[in-house]
């Protein structure tokens, strides 16, 4: 995903981590037919996530669905996933679609994966904690890699959403102690994020090449 799109490092994962269950919820109520706002206030008013308070919703939609979705790159491609979710497309194939817009707009998981995950999976080391997030983001924060003034507390928490983000993607198994999976992604999802690629202008070789 090089040079697709830079997009700015927030703590907005601490919201909500991968919430994919509630992305699906929330395509299948928006619309392109009613304004945003008036969009947002049915879905608190009439509370279709099931949440125990309006902030908890209000931090799903702003922090986690709309920046990654609706208001992220690419615009209006949410149009697609909704149609994958009305369809009731399986979760195997739209987890790693949710993963991939999520990784466009969420610069700190894509640098993690990258720089981390990528790494010591070519060197065959699988195990993965949530210490390892946090110290690789209070490296780059005091590099100033990731230009944000986080501290240990945000820092912490940013960390242990990416982990469950991961986890819920499928890009991490296991329980107790997760590591990388090796699983491979369906090839519906292989080819929807190619055709996406493709349309930002990359050739075939650059696709296959991409991270």
């Amino acid at each position: 995903m090089n040079n697709i799109k830079k997009s700015k490092y927030t703590s907005n994962i601490l919201k909500g981590g991968g919430a994919i269950q509630d992305t699906k919820t929330l395509l299948k109520h928006w619309t392109e037919t009613k304004p945003q706002d008036e969009i947002i206030n049915n879905i608190v008013s009439e509370n279709i996530l099931g949440k125990k308070s309006r902030n908890r919703i209000l931090d799903v939609l702003n922090c986690i669905f709309i920046p990654r979705y609706i208001n992220g790159y690419s615009e209006n491609h949410w149009m697609y996933l909704k149609k994958f979710v009305e369809n009731e497309v399986p979760d195997n194939i739209i987890k790693p679609i949710l993963y991939f817009y999520t990784s466009l707009n969420e610069p700190l998981i894509k640098d993690f994966v990258i720089e981390v995950l990528g790494q010591n999976y070519k060197k065959g080391i699988l195990e993965v904690s949530s210490n390892m997030i946090e110290l690789f983001i209070k490296n780059k924060v005091k590099n100033r890699s990731i230009p944000v003034s986080w501290g240990d507390k945000v820092i912490n928490r940013v960390a242990s959403g990416v982990y469950a983000a991961l986890a819920e993607f499928g890009i991490l198994e296991g329980k107790a102690k997760r590591k990388i999976s090796t699983s491979l992604i369906p090839l519906e999802s292989f080819f929807y994020i190619a055709f996406f690629i493709h349309k930002e202008g990359k050739s075939a070789k650059q696709i296959i090449n991409n991270e």
